[in-house]
C-alpha cells in the first residue's frame, strides 16, 4: 500500500477521482449552499437599506437647512456645508444602492424613482430658497434707494 503522504490522489480524497480539477473546491460548495445565497440576499438589500437611508438624510438635510436660512433671510457658512454633505451623503447612497443591486437585491420600481425624483427637486428647491429670499431682500432695497433719490 501506497504511503498516503506521498500520493496525491489520496491526498486529495478519494484514489477514485479521475481528477483533482474535477472536483468543486470549497469556496463553490460554499457559494453554492443556500445559506450563502440567504445571507448574501440579506446583505444586499441591507446595503440597499443603508442607500435608502443615506438618501433621506440628504434630502432632509437639505429641508433643513433651506428653511434655517430661509428664517436667517440668506445662507450662510451652514448653507455650503449642507451642499458639500449632500453631494456625500447622495453619492454614498447611490454607491451603495449599485452595490446592493449587484448583490442581488431587488432594484427599485418606477414609482419609487418617481418619487425620489420629487423629493430631491423639493430638497433643491428648499436649498434654493434662500438665494430668492436674499434677492427679495436686494429688490426691495434697492425699491426703497430710488424712491429716496428719486
Amino acid at each position: 500500500m501506497p504511503d498516503p503522504r506521498f500520493d496525491p490522489a489520496a491526498a486529495a480524497g478519494s484514489a477514485g477521482s479521475p481528477s483533482l480539477f474535477d472536483r468543486r473546491s470549497v469556496v463553490d460548495q460554499v457559494e453554492s449552499s443556500p445559506e450563502f445565497a440567504r445571507h448574501r440576499l440579506a446583505d444586499a438589500r441591507r446595503r440597499r437599506r443603508r442607500a435608502v437611508g443615506l438618501y433621506c438624510t440628504a434630502v432632509g438635510l437639505m429641508l433643513l437647512v433651506g428653511g434655517l436660512d430661509v428664517l436667517m433671510r440668506g445662507p450662510g457658512t451652514e448653507w455650503y456645508l449642507a451642499c458639500l454633505g449632500v453631494v456625500v451623503l447622495l453619492s454614498k447612497a447611490s454607491r451603495d444602492y449599485q452595490r446592493g443591486v449587484f448583490r442581488g437585491a431587488p432594484p427599485f420600481s418606477a414609482l419609487t424613482w418617481v418619487v425620489a425624483v420629487l423629493l430631491l427637486l423639493a430638497g433643491l428647491a428648499a436649498m434654493s430658497a434662500p438665494w430668492f429670499a436674499v434677492k427679495n431682500d436686494v429688490d426691495e432695497i434697492s425699491r426703497l434707494v430710488d424712491q429716496q433719490v428719486g
